[in-house]
């Protein structure tokens, strides 16, 4: 055979493999009506009982109990129900903004990768999202994968062109499809703590009126406030208030929170609490006694156990003036007191505060930081 015939036959070839390439990646390629539609064609937000999450790391799962959403791995702690909802109707609103070949090292280099695979191989893996019905029916679950990151615009200040950015979608992977969302779904949480409402309690110092502590081999420490101005009992003439000292005793409840739960099937000495090393009692303005008992802390750790209530501070000295015929020292019986029962609805509302405040934080043993 001839040179030229030769090097003819092997354009010719290159051209038909070359259209043969075109013409698969042509059929390959996702239609593109899916742009603009919903993930999830019809999602029944109100049927969810509950949500997993699962990384190659960990697995965080929140669900439905009596009505309200709590965390099954931290004893059945509430969660906060707004940043459930927020990323329930993020789903439901999620639209495809582009639609992307789902090819094996494409998974891989947009992190999408189920986590669930195990081949020993080193993946890209995301984080897979599963919504359960009653019963673990499942209804629907994504896995998410990486970010985009939009550019910064040529001509920022401070940044070189193409520096930086921020998440203006996401890749995701639904049913075998990947699609690009411009929703980066930041909702999604890292860690169960991302959703757990730590605060415990946020009294003002402003609202306190005195501070009182205690323990074993410790001195009882009770600090009044007077005239706007904390005082130490006992303090001896000359003496003056240690300010950086006493504000961590008038301020404590300021903005306590918990960095986590005991179990609650640990018992009292377990925990520390058959000997506590502190008790820490509020008093408001308004009458209110707060007790924080201090117990035990985790062998090797930098937190410890502690138990709060709160109490009516006024309760153990409303009958000191009556005399046994239940009058007071004027002489007037108790339908006399009161014109028109108004003081009696406003404790009884109170009482209900605290009532509600009680079962909510009876229930726990938390754990803080020792620095706290």
């Amino acid at each position: 055979m001839k040179i030229r015939n030769i090097i003819f036959l092997l354009v010719f070839l290159a051209v038909v493999v070359g259209l043969a390439m075109h013409t698969s990646k042509r059929r390959q390629r996702p239609p593109s009506s899916l742009i603009g539609q919903s993930v999830f064609d019809e999602l029944p937000v109100n049927s969810i009982e509950k949500i997993s999450f699962v990384t190659a790391d960990d697995q965080i799962v929140v669900s439905k109990s009596d009505g309200r959403w709590v965390a099954p791995g931290k004893y059945g702690y509430p969660v906060k129900f707004d940043d459930v909802r927020r990323l329930l109707r993020r789903l439901v609103e999620l639209k495809v903004g582009q639609v992307m070949a789902g090819t094996a090292d494409q998974l891989d280099k947009l992190h999408l990768v189920s986590p669930a695979i195990e081949d020993g191989k080193l993946r890209n893996t995301g984080t897979t999202v599963t919504m359960f019905g009653k019963n673990d029916a499942k209804i629907g679950s994504l896995i998410l994968g990486k970010l985009r990151m939009a550019k910064m615009p040529a001509g920022t200040p401070g940044m070189p062109p193409g520096y930086g950015g921020y998440p203006d979608g996401r890749y995701i992977a639904v049913d075998g499809k990947v699609f690009l969302v411009a929703d980066p779904l930041n909702d999604v949480p890292s860690a169960i703590a991302d959703w757990l409402d730590t605060s415990i309690l946020n009294v003002s110092e402003a609202d306190i009126a005195e501070v009182r502590t205690q323990g074993p081999d410790r001195d009882e420490v009770t600090l009044t406030k007077e005239d706007g101005e904390w005082a130490l009992d006992r303090m001896k003439r000359g003496q003056e208030l240690d300010t950086s000292n006493s504000s961590r005793l008038t301020g404590a409840l300021g903005y306590l929170r918990f960095d986590d739960l005991a179990d609650p099937a640990l018992n009292d000495e377990a925990l520390g609490f058959a000997k506590p090393a502190l008790v820490y009692q509020a008093r408001t303005t308004a009458g209110r006694l707060y007790v924080v008992t201090v117990g035990g802390s985790p062998e090797g750790a930098e937190t410890r156990y502690i138990r709060v209530k709160v109490e009516d501070a006024e309760d153990d000295g409303k009958d000191d003036d009556k005399g046994d015929d239940g009058e007071g020292d004027d002489g007037k019986g108790d339908d006399e007191d009161d014109d028109d029962g108004d003081d009696d609805d406003g404790d009884d509302e109170d009482d209900g505060e605290m009532d509600e405040l009680n079962a909510k934080l009876g229930r726990w043993t938390y754990v803080i930081s020792k620095h706290s």
